[in-house]
C-alpha cells in the first residue's frame, strides 16, 4: 500500500478515536452536570428543612411560652376571683356586724334611758285628817291623789314614756287634828328630761284633805286595800317600791351592756338566719375551688371516709360540700352496681357450665402457651384472648359464668377489641385457683368519683396504691403516677413533664419529638441519662389520697356475657389432670431451683455464695433465663407487670 492511503488510513482512524472521545467527554459532562444538580436540590432541602426545623422550634418555644402565660393570667384571675369573693364575703360580715351594734346601742340607750328616772324617798309624813265634804267636792285634780294613792298606778313600764314630767307633791305635818300645820319638804320626782310644775300651795293643802274619803273609795276598787294595816303598810312603802324597781333595772341594764355591749374583733360571732346562710352559700359556690377549697389533708380526708363512711366530694370549680347522707363501702358499691349495672341481662349457658371447675393460671400457661405474668394474655394455641382480673382490685368483677359484671380498669383496649374470654378469682384451699365465666363484651361506662373512690374496703385501696406504685408497663397507670407525683412535688404538669417522670419509673425511652432526629449516639447518651435519672418521691398512701380526692380517676368498665367456649372448658377438663408443671417436667426440684435462684441475685459475698451446680441445673438455669428474657421482649397486648397464682401483689 503506499505511504500517501496509509497517511489517510491513519488519519481516518485518529478522527474516529477523536469523535469517540469528544462523545464520552460530553457523557461525562452531562453525568456531571446532572450529578451536580441533584446535589444542589439536596442541598437545598437539607436548608429548607433546617429552617423549617428552627422555625418549628421557635413555634413550639412560643407556643409554650403563651401557655405558660396563659396558665399564669388563669392563676392570676383565680387569686383575684378569690379576693374578690373574701373581699364581699368580709363586707357582708361588716355590715351584719354594724346592724347588729346598732340595734344593741337602741336597746342600751332606751335601757339607760330609763333608768335615769330617780325617785327621792321623802320623810315619814304624819297622818292628816279627813277632810270635810265641802273641800271633796271643790277637789279640781282627783287624778294627781289617785296617783299617789292608787297601788294599781304603781306599775312601772319597760319602756319610758316619750315625755316625762316632774312635779311636787307638798305633804303637811299635822299634830292637831284641827289645824293644818306648815308644810313639810316637798317629795320631788324628777325625770328626763326634767320638767318642774309648781302647784299652789293652798290648792295642795285643799287636797290633801280630802285623801281619807278618797282613800275610802279606791279602798272597794282594791280589795287588797280593806285591811288598814296592809293599805297603810302599801302607802308607806310605795315610794320606796318605785324607787327600789328602778334602780334594780338600772343596776341589770348596766351588768348587761357592760357584758354584751363591748365589742372583742377577735371573738366576732355573727348569727345568721337559714336564708342568709343559704345565700352566703350559694354566692361561694360561683367562685374557682382553688381559692376557696378548704386545706384538708388527704390522708384524713379518705380515712374519714372510709371509716366512718362519710365523705365530702370535691368538685372541680366549687367548694367543698358535705354529702347529705353519709354510705359505707357496702353501701357505695350498691350505689356503683345499681347505676352501671342497670338494666344488664344474664347470659343463659346451655348446656350450663360445670361447677367447682376450677384451674391453676400457670396450667393455663403451660398448656395453651403465652405466659402466667400478665393481666390480659393471648392463648396462642386456641388464638383466644384472656383477661384475669383480680378480685381484691375488682369487688363487682363477674361472679358467676354469664352473669354480668364491672371491672375498674383503665385499659380501654379491652372495650376496643373482640369480646375476651373472662376467668374470675377463686379462694381454693387458700390457694387462687381461676374459673372461667364465659366471653364478654365490655363497654366503658363511666368512672369512680372521689366519694365511691374512698368508701371502698381497706384493701381495694391497698391493692390500688400497690399497683400504682409498681407498674411499669401499662402507660396509663404509669401516667397516673407521674401526674400525682408532680402535683405533689408542685412542678407543672405538661406532656413534656410527664413524659420525662414517666422515663424515669420506667428507664425507658419514650416517643418525644426532641428524641426524633438524634442520632445512634445521642440516644445512646440520652438513654444513659434517663437511667440515671430517679423519679419523684411518692408513696402509695399518697396516691390512694389522689383518688381519694378526686385528681384522679379509674375507669368503670361494664362486662356483659356474650358466649361460652364449652370445647376450652372440656379440652382444661381433659388436660388437667394429666399436667405437671414444667419444674418437675425437667426433673429440677424446688429446693435446686430456689438455691440456683439465691446464687444468682447476690455479688457470691456471705451466705449466698454461688453453689456448686450440675451441668443439668445450669442447663435449666440458663433455659429459664431465656424463656423469662423472652416473655419481657413480648410485645403482646396486655402486658402488665408480674403476676403467679399465690402472688397478693397482683399487678393491674
Amino acid at each position: 500500500m503506499p505511504l500517501f492511503e496509509k497517511t489517510q488510513v491513519t488519519s481516518y482512524d485518529t478522527e474516529t478515536q477523536i469523535e469517540d472521545l469528544k462523545h464520552e467527554r460530553d457523557k461525562f459532562r452531562a453525568q456531571y452536570l446532572e450529578t451536580l444538580k441533584r446535589l444542589r436540590r439536596k442541598a437545598d432541602v437539607e436548608r429548607d428543612n433546617d429552617s423549617l426545623r428552627k422555625e418549628n422550634e421557635r413555634l413550639r418555644k412560643d407556643l409554650e411560652e403563651a401557655r405558660a402565660r396563659a396558665l399564669k393570667a388563669n392563676d392570676d384571675a383565680t387569686d383575684m376571683w378569690g379576693q374578690k369573693v373574701t373581699v364581699e364575703d368580709e363586707n357582708r360580715d361588716l355590715k351584719r356586724l354594724v346592724a347588729r351594734l346598732q340595734h344593741r346601742l337602741e336597746e342600751l340607750t332606751l335601757s339607760r334611758t330609763h333608768a335615769q328616772v330617780k325617785v327621792e324617798k321623802p320623810p315619814k309624813r304624819a297622818m292628816m285628817p279627813t277632810p270635810s265634804p265641802s273641800l271633796r267636792s271643790h277637789s279640781t285634780a282627783p287624778e294627781v291623789i289617785n296617783l299617789i294613792d292608787d297601788d294599781d298606778d304603781m306599775a312601772v313600764d319597760n319602756y319610758p314614756p316619750r315625755h316625762f314630767v316632774g312635779f311636787f307633791v307638798p305633804v303637811c305635818d299635822i299634830t292637831h287634828s284641827a289645824q293644818i300645820g306648815p308644810p313639810s319638804p316637798p317629795m320631788v320626782i324628777k325625770s328626763e328630761p326634767s320638767v318642774d310644775i309648781e302647784v299652789n300651795l293652798q290648792a295642795l293643802s285643799t287636797l290633801a284633805r280630802t285623801k281619807r274619803c278618797l282613800s275610802t273609795e279606791n279602798s272597794k276598787k282594791r280589795p287588797a286595800d280593806a285591811d288598814p294595816m296592809g293599805s297603810a303598810s302599801g302607802r308607806a312603802t310605795r315610794n320606796s317600791s318605785l324607787t327600789a324597781v328602778l334602780q334594780s333595772e338600772t343596776d341589770s341594764s348596766n351588768i348587761n351592756a357592760s357584758s354584751e355591749d363591748e365589742f372583742d374583733p377577735n371573738n366576732m360571732e355573727i348569727e345568721y338566719t337559714r336564708q342568709e346562710a343559704h345565700e352566703r352559700e350559694s354566692d361561694r359556690s360561683e367562685a374557682p375551688r382553688s381559692k376557696r377549697m378548704r386545706p384538708l389533708t388527704p390522708a384524713a380526708e379518705h380515712s374519714r371516709a372510709s371509716n366512718s363512711a362519710s365523705s365530702s366530694h370535691v368538685s372541680s370549680k366549687g367548694k367543698r360540700k358535705a354529702a347529705s347522707q353519709s354510705l359505707g363501702g357496702n353501701d357505695y358499691l350498691s350505689q356503683i352496681e345499681s347505676i352501671h349495672l342497670k338494666d344488664a341481662k344474664h347470659y343463659t349457658i346451655h348446656p350450663p357450665a360445670p361447677e367447682g371447675f376450677y384451674v391453676p393460671r400457670v396450667f393455663v400457661a403451660d398448656t395453651y402457651g403465652g405466659s402466667a405474668y400478665q393481666f390480659l394474655q393471648t392463648l396462642k394455641a386456641r388464638n383466644i384472648k384472656c383477661v384475669w382480673p383480680k378480685k381484691g382490685l375488682n369487688p363487682l368483677v363477674v361472679d358467676t359464668p354469664g352473669a354480668p359484671g364491672l371491672m375498674f380498669a383503665s385499659r380501654l383496649e379491652i372495650a376496643e377489641s373482640k369480646p375476651w374470654h373472662v376467668f374470675s378469682e377463686r379462694q381454693v384451699d387458700k390457694q387462687i385457683r381461676w374459673e372461667y365465666t364465659g366471653k364478654y363484651e365490655s363497654v366503658v361506662s363511666g368512672r369512680i368519683e372521689a366519694e365511691q373512690f374512698a368508701g371502698q374496703s381497706e384493701e381495694v385501696k391497698t391493692q390500688w396504691g400497690k399497683l400504682l406504685l409498681s407498674s411499669k408497663k401499662a402507660d396509663v397507670y404509669v401516667a397516673m403516677r407521674a401526674r400525682i407525683a408532680l402535683r405533689k412535688h408542685g412542678l407543672r404538669i405538661d406532656n413534656d413533664s410527664v413524659d420525662r417522670e414517666m422515663e424515669a419509673i420506667t428507664k425507658k425511652m419514650r416517643k418525644r419529638p426532641a428524641y426524633k432526629d438524634m442520632t445512634k449516639d445521642e440516644k445512646r447518651e440520652a438513654m444513659n441519662e434517663i437511667k440515671a435519672r430517679v423519679p419523684l418521691a411518692i408513696t402509695a398512701e399518697e396516691l390512694v389520697d389522689a383518688f381519694c380526692n378526686g385528681d384522679e380517676h379509674i375507669k368503670i368498665l361494664r362486662m356483659e356475657c356474650v358466649g361460652y367456649d364449652h370445647a376450652f372448658v372440656k379440652d382444661m377438663q381433659e388436660k388437667l389432670p394429666h399436667w405437671k408443671p414444667k419444674s418437675e417436667a425437667t426433673g429440677q426440684s424446688q429446693k435446686a431451683s430456689s438455691r440456683v435462684l439465691e446464687s444468682e441475685t447476690e455479688d457470691g459475698n456471705g451466705p449466698n455464695t454461688p453453689l456448686r451446680r450440675t451441668l443439668r441445673q445450669r442447663k435449666c438455669s440458663s433455659r429459664l433465663r431465656e424463656l423469662m428474657n423472652e416473655e419481657e421482649e413480648e410485645e403482646e397486648e396486655g402486658d402488665e407487670g408480674e403476676m403467679s397464682d399465690g402472688d397478693s401483689d397482683y399487678e393491674y
